[in-house]
């Protein structure tokens, strides 16, 4: 799964998506790589490879992803790509 989002601050971003990473991993989540855009680094691109499509959709559905990203800075709903 591959989410694009732009923050208003990366550290505030980042505690949330701290905090999340315990749903990940019972969504079955193999790990999770954050990476920073060079050019501007509030633009952040997050993959993560979950085991199974029916729970990586899920997961973007569950709530507890809704209420991180509006309590995380997030300028706009993420593009989020279950692949």
């Amino acid at each position: 799964m591959v989410g694009q989002i732009s923050v208003e601050d990366y550290d505030l971003w980042m505690a949330a998506f701290d905090e999340l990473r315990s749903e990940l991993k019972a969504a079955g989540s193999e790990g999770e790589f954050v990476f920073r855009n060079a050019n501007d680094p509030n633009q952040i691109t997050v993959m993560s490879e979950i085991d199974s499509l029916e729970k990586a959709r899920a997961f973007v559905a569950a709530d507890a992803l809704h209420t991180a990203m509006q309590h995380s800075g997030a300028k706009e709903s993420a593009e989020r790509l279950p692949s």
